[in-house]
């Protein structure tokens, strides 16, 4: 028998592709802030009794959550917005923190870019690459920024919070019939290489002479055979000491 939450959670993405991933989900994303007038590092009493799953809320005793506070790494209210996300999706919020801390380098700036180079020789690929300018807390691309509505070049000006409403529609585009994102390995996929949600953690998403590959070598590593698996990256973004 389905929980409550996971008939919400569908009720909600039927919503979202009726009106609209982004309007609905925003909407959403309104209604439950507005019921939120705490600051990130508070311990809000009503957190402990919201019916969702615990892994959808962020985790205070979290050591590494603490130093990016400390750090001044957030935006006021900005965790806030991320529980409300994972709490409308039924997203693992410890697990999308941990991508975007990997995806950002660790700083969660909205602007970052990748702006690297590749040799002319390597063929094209469809995940993001260092050349891509892919920007933001997730790294759109520009397609993937175009399909949202949005560019790149808008991105880079955004703060965390405008941004939230972009990560909505994105995770609710790409989710599929075999998505999970209470599991931290679908929300790191979907966002490096949806096509892999769901072919195993042995799946190879980059072979040597790829320009995903290239771009990407250093994730070959376990063992370095010529193959980038979803293993592979799954280690690597969520090993950033937030699960």
């Amino acid at each position: 028998m389905k929980s409550l939450t996971k008939i919400i959670g569908e009720l909600t993405l039927a919503g979202a592709l009726l009106l609209g991933c982004g309007e609905y989900i925003g909407r959403a994303l309104d209604d439950r802030n507005a019921s939120l007038a705490v600051s990130s590092s508070a311990r809000n009493p009503i957190r402990e009794t919201k019916p969702f799953p615990s892994y959808t809320s962020v985790d205070y005793t979290n050591a590494t959550i603490n130093q990016k506070i400390q750090q001044g790494r957030f935006e006021p209210g900005f965790l806030e917005e991320v529980e409300s996300l994972c709490q409308i999706l039924d997203m693992n919020c410890m697990g999308l923190l941990s991508v975007i801390d990997y995806e950002t380098r660790g700083t969660f700036h909205p602007y970052i870019r990748n702006k690297g180079t590749f040799p002319s020789s390597v063929k094209k690929s469809s995940i993001k690459t260092r050349r891509s300018t892919a920007t933001g807390l997730i790294q759109f691309t520009q397609a993937t920024a175009e399909a949202l509505g949005t560019t790149t070049e808008s991105l880079a000006f955004m703060s965390q919070h405008q941004q939230i409403p972009y990560l909505a529609r994105y995770f609710a585009q790409h989710r599929k019939a075999q998505t999970d994102y209470s599991n931290p390995d679908d929300i790191a996929l979907t966002i490096f290489h949806p096509a892999s949600v769901g072919q195993g953690s042995d799946h190879v998403i980059a072979r040597r002479g790829r320009r995903s590959y290239h771009q990407n070598a250093r994730l070959d590593n376990s063992p370095q055979d010529g193959r980038i698996t979803a293993r592979e990256y799954v280690q690597e973004a969520l090993n950033r000491g937030y699960l």
